[in-house]
């Protein structure tokens, strides 16, 4: 039996793969299926993979193969800032699950740029801008009036899911970009952003609920609008309810958050009557009213002095004990989204549309539809379907 022929090519390539997908050499190795000391040495270019075992490495790495024939590592980008944090230490560093879907989301906004080139579609800039000691109320406003829904626009979206969907669709008039992925744990990301002057994006971790999501995706807007990129993990610990283990810029974000989807004259008007006692049931119904999650309620009522500090940590715990009862309950309960559906969800309509239009169009063929949106051209009636290119509209 002939010996495969070995892979020479650049080993600083190799290592430079492996390690922007976050992978450490036991783990690479037992992907590709050789040992550690044969991946060492290959990164040491004293030994070579075959071209069988390259293949491999490539899908480990999720990398083209002509990655590999480069004559150096391209640059990398500068990591994402990260605000994570538990008890004022930061997590560990990110996952390869993570560092990939970064890069994802990253390729995506290049890709959307270039097909907005080919449409001759204009991309709009962010001009909205504060700073760390702007006023939170002012800002929320300014961001309300910049998003152009009003308070009983808001309040007329009915259920959760349309919530979000709406909330998603403004920002992609906008030109923002919103991502979501399923693939990377809870504990480690609830959201991200990327801030750019011209096609900004944020990706938002699918696992979480979609009033979660709706916090999230205003959370990270406001880091855009302050220019402070970064990852962000789950807000809604005990850091985020009584202002302990947060930067000063997570803080803000979460208040100027807060402030938006719930303004606290409209809460108090609405809702909050003289010394009324109020327990979790009252929270949750407000909540469901603004679509938010009932911890923002919470939050905004303790800040505005409804509730007491005893009352908040019971009504908290009630509250993490039905999340808890709930998501014991749904243990076995599967929901089936149709591929389509999770394609264009993951892409975001303002990417998909633009995918969409450039293949009507004649721009590109229907064999990049696997390059752009990782699927086939099978799905791609569903896709136009769903993606609604009317999010192109530049009016």
């Amino acid at each position: 039996m002939s010996k495969s022929v070995e892979a020479k090519l650049n080993p600083a390539l190799l290592t430079w793969a492996r390690e922007t997908a976050g992978l450490s050499l036991d783990e690479a190795a037992r992907k590709i299926g050789i040992n550690t000391e044969k991946l060492e040495d290959c990164e040491r270019g004293q030994r070579y993979l075959t071209f069988p075992q390259l293949r491999t490495a490539a899908g480990a790495y999720k990398r083209s193969l002509a990655a590999f024939l480069l004559p150096v590592p391209p640059a990398s980008d500068p990591p994402l800032s990260d605000f994570r944090s538990v008890n004022n230490k930061r997590k560990e560093d990110y996952s390869g699950k993570l560092l990939i879907e970064i890069r994802r989301a990253k390729k995506r906004r290049r890709d959307t740029l270039e097909l907005f080139q080919l449409l001759n579609r204009e991309v709009r800039s962010l001009n909205l801008f504060f700073t760390l000691d702007a006023d939170i109320s002012e800002s929320a406003a300014k961001v309300r009036g910049w998003l152009g829904v009003d308070i009983e626009t808001q309040l007329a979206w009915a259920g959760k899911y349309t919530a979000l969907n709406n909330w998603i669709g403004v920002f992609e008039k906008k030109d923002i970009l919103v991502f979501q992925t399923s693939k990377v744990d809870k504990e480690e990301m609830i959201g991200l952003c990327v801030s750019e002057d011209f096609l900004p994006f944020i990706l938002l971790n699918g696992k979480y609920t979609p009033n979660s999501k709706v916090f999230t995706l205003m959370h990270e807007f406001v880091h855009l609008v302050l220019r402070k990129g970064g990852v962000s993990s789950d807000f809604f610990d005990e850091g985020f309810l009584t202002d302990s283990d947060h930067s000063d810029i997570e803080n803000f974000c979460n208040k100027v958050a807060s402030e938006i989807l719930v303004p606290s004259d409209d809460l108090a008007n609405r809702f909050l009557e003289g010394n009324q006692t109020y327990d979790n049931s009252h929270i949750s119904a407000i909540a469901s009213q603004y679509c938010v999650s009932s911890e923002v309620i919470l939050r905004k009522m303790f800040d505005m002095g409804k509730i007491r500090e005893n009352t908040f940590f019971a009504i908290l715990s009630d509250i993490r004990n039905g999340y808890r009862q709930t998501a014991e309950a749904n243990k076995s309960k599967k929901a089936i989204v149709p591929h389509y559906r999770l394609i264009v969800r993951d892409n975001g309509k303002l990417f998909s549309g633009a995918v969409v239009e450039s293949l009507d169009r004649g721009l590109i063929s229907a064999s990049d539809i696997g390059d752009y949106l990782n699927t086939n051209i099978n799905h791609y009636s569903d896709i136009k379907n769903a993606s609604h290119t009317k999010w192109m509209d530049t009016e």
